[in-house]
Formats: C-alpha cells, sequence, structure tokens
C-alpha cells in the first residue's frame, strides 16, 4: 500500500539524517588539520572537541530518523489502510517526486518507498490499463482498454520521457506566445494513424533495469492491444533514449516478438555518448575525494541514482560480438540501428547557439552536446537520419513546430528498412 503522506515525512528524517554525514565529515578534516597543527599541546581540547561533536551530530542523526520514522509510523496510521497519493496526484507533485526518484535512486529504498515512481502508461494524460486487460475504477465498475483511447489503430508510438520528467512533460508549451494551442507530439503522430501512448517510469534505476521495465511494458500492451499491432514507433527524450535503446537490446535478448513490430525509433537529445554534467558530477566527485575537508561534498555528489551515473558515458547495449571486435564506444553505439535493421533511425540533436558558437561548444543545448546526440548515425548505417537543430534547448525538444514537423514526415510514410525518396 502506497501512503505518500507518511513517506514524506520518513523522507524528512532520512534526509537531515543523510546530509549530517557529509557536514560531521568535514568538521571533522577541518579540526583533523588544525589539531595536527597545533601539535600535542592540544590533545586535551582535541578530546573533548571530538567527544562533544561524536555525540552532537549522532543526536542529530538518530533523532532525525527516530523523529522521522514515528512521524510517518503515526500518519500512516491515520491512512485507515487506504492508498493515499496527494502528492502524485497533482502534476507539480508528481514531477517532485520523479525529480527525487531521479535524482537519489536507490537510496530511496528503504527510507522512502512511497515517494518512488510508479510505471504508468497513459494516452494524452490519461492512465490506461497495464497489467490487466482491464482497470479498476469504482466498486464494480470496470474500463476496457480500447474505452482510455481517443483511437485505437494498429500503430501504436510509444513516448519515453527524460531523466526527472513524467510524461507530462510531452504537453509542455502548449500554446504560442499569442496565446494559441499548439498541439503536442502525440496529438500529432494521432492525426496521421498512430495511437499514442506515454510511459511513466522511474528514471533512478540503472538505464538497463528501465529498459527492462519499458520491454515488459510494451510486451504487456502488444499482448493486451485491441486490435492486432501492425507497427510500433519508439520516440525518446534524453535518458529515454538511452532506455528506448536498453529496451530493444533486452526484448532481442530475450527472443520477445514485439522488436519486430518496430518501425521507427526516435531518440531527441539522448545523451549517446554521455552528458557534460553527468561527466562534471562525476568528476566533481573524484576531485573532491582526493581532499579530506572536501570529502563530504564529493559524498552529496556521490547519493546522485544509478541512471545519472549511466549518463556520465551513456548506455552500451552488452553485446558479446561488440567487446571481442575492440570498437570503440562510438563502433558500439550504432549497435541499436544494427540490431532493429528493419527500421528506420533517427537522431535530433541541438545547441543553444551556432554549432561553432563557444556557448554550443561548451554547453550544447544545455545538457547535451551535438556530437552526443547524433553519435549513433556514425555507424553509417543506410536506414539512420539526423536532424540538427540550433536555438533549441534540451527540455525543448519534447514539444518544438520543428521536431514535431519532423516526427510527423518521419512516421507518416510505413517504410521498413527502405529509403521513402527512393
Amino acid at each position: 500500500m502506497v501512503d505518500e503522506v507518511a513517506g514524506a515525512a520518513r523522507l524528512v528524517g532520512a534526509l537531515v539524517d543523510q546530509l549530517t554525514i557529509p557536514v560531521r565529515d568535514t568538521h571533522r578534516a577541518v579540526a583533523d588539520r588544525v589539531f595536527r597543527a597545533l601539535g600535542p599541546v592540544a590533545t586535551p581540547v582535541r578530546l573533548a572537541h571530538d567527544s562533544i561533536a561524536g555525540a552532537v551530530y549522532a543526536s542529530v542523526r538518530g533523532g532525525a530518523r527516530s523523529i522521522g520514522g514515528a512521524a510517518g509510523a503515526a500518519l500512516a496510521a491515520t491512512s485507515g489502510g487506504r492508498e493515499r497519493r496527494p502528492v502524485s496526484a497533482h502534476p507539480l507533485g508528481a514531477q517532485a517526486t520523479a525529480f527525487l526518484s531521479g535524482l537519489l535512486g536507490e537510496w530511496l529504498d528503504g527510507r522512502a518507498d512511497d515517494l518512488r515512481v510508479r510505471v504508468a502508461v497513459s494516452h494524452h494524460g490519461r492512465v490506461v490499463p497495464l497489467g490487466d486487460p482491464v482497470i479498476a475504477g469504482l466498486p464494480g465498475q470496470e474500463v476496457q482498454l480500447a474505452e482510455r483511447l481517443d483511437v485505437v489503430s494498429d500503430r501504436m508510438v510509444v513516448f519515453v520521457h527524460g531523466l526527472a520528467e513524467t510524461s507530462g512533460a510531452w504537453r509542455w508549451w502548449m500554446t504560442d506566445d499569442e496565446g494559441g494551442s499548439i498541439p503536442s507530439y502525440p496529438e500529432r503522430l494521432q492525426a496521421v494513424g498512430w495511437t499514442p501512448l506515454e510511459v511513466t517510469y522511474d528514471t533512478g534505476p540503472a538505464v538497463s533495469v528501465s529498459g527492462r521495465v519499458l520491454a515488459d511494458t510494451i510486451a504487456i500492451l502488444v499482448d493486451r492491444w485491441p486490435v492486432p499491432v501492425a507497427e510500433i514507433a519508439l520516440v525518446g527524450h534524453s535518458m529515454g533514449g538511452l532506455v528506448v535503446g536498453a529496451a530493444c537490446h533486452e526484448a532481442v535478448s530475450t527472443h520477445s516478438e514485439w522488436p519486430d513490430l518496430v518501425s521507427h525509433v526516435v531518440t531527441l537529445g539522448a545523451p549517446h555518448r554521455g552528458s557534460w554534467l553527468a561527466q562534471l558530477a562525476a568528476n566533481g566527485s573524484r576531485t573532491l575525494g582526493l581532499i579530506p575537508e572536501s570529502r563530504g561534498l564529493a559524498g552529496i555528489l556521490d547519493l546522485r541514482s544509478a541512471g545519472i551515473r549511466d549518463l556520465t558515458i551513456g548506455w552500451r547495449p552488452d553485446l558479446p560480438e561488440v567487446e571481442s571486435s575492440g570498437s570503440d564506444a562510438a563502433a558500439q553505439l550504432a549497435d541499436l540501428a544494427a540490431l532493429l535493421p528493419l527500421a528506420q533511425h533517427a537522431f535530433v540533436g541541438s545547441t543553444l547557439r551556432a554549432p561553432g558558437h563557444p556557448v554550443s561548444r561548451l554547453f550544447g543545448d544545455g545538457l547535451v552536446h551535438l556530437h552526443s546526440a547524433t553519435g549513433p548515425a556514425d555507424g553509417g548505417h543506410p536506414n539512420v537520419r539526423v536532424r540538427r537543430h540550433v536555438g533549441v534547448g534540451h527540455i525543448r525538444l519534447v514539444h518544438h513546430p520543428d521536431v514535431a514537423d519532423d516526427l510527423v514526415e518521419w512516421l507518416t510514410p510505413r517504410f521498413r528498412g527502405i529509403d521513402p525518396s527512393s
């Protein structure tokens, strides 16, 4: 049973406990340096200082754990045995829990499990059944999967969001500067015959784990779909692009049937060769860990989730033939196109300024460099497209008119492994 109210109380206590550790370690390192400089004459003061400081930090940590645990238990007792999800029920609350899960990942396990993001599938923001052909409604009512869909076609397009996002990201920027309505990617593709689905998943675990979750989710959807599925398109933003690749690899490796239905794979700003920000965090952690006084700050950076760590160099498919070939990372990245040779692959990247501008060289689209987002195209596969946008930020890739036009152009023809221009 999920109780986000009790989970929030436990989280506060756990955070105070955890964040006390780097403060304590920094304090100890500074004090040690001072006492070493003073020499043996400072020994009595040092003993007293260490004793008092140790007691204070132990009290703060123990108190935080006890108060957080007690408050969580007390609040849980008020639920009456019912699930409570007031946080994730609100779009801002759902975004907050997604950010928390994406940032801290497995650290939340056993501390604030109620606030972990649960996998869900939606259609224009409406949740559709996943683990069962019907979804529970009010007592005595059942809602069929088809009843949650505006249109049922044999063409399914699955949208996979990025780190610390929710499926609501695909509906950001729904109005233009004049206040007019701008259709989302799912709406645009529905207009040309696709049935769009948005997957929400926990971005904290490793990309390979999220890939397995997505692979299982797509398999369930195909099995439960109201009509036989003829085509599947996969669209992933940022980390979502890596998760799409991991899901395809998992499904092919386990001989699942749905990869044979995949006709299009599109990644938007996916850090195939890593994100400079994730690399900065990794390098910062290593550098700060070299000095005793800054190891506490390194400890804070080390709390980052397994998902964020995977963004340091980008996810790699674990293919024996690739490892034995001695090929470098760039060659390995092309394996998704080789893994699904009948699908059309598109890699979309962007820059904040012109590609040669210093801002673009340093920051790319704000989080991912252009060469990272389009890296898999280096494999030279004939079924690969590349699109580079100038002046488009990383987050803006989830809803931009030019990207929407590309998606409609790419996904409208039913081509499978052939050049539509021929």
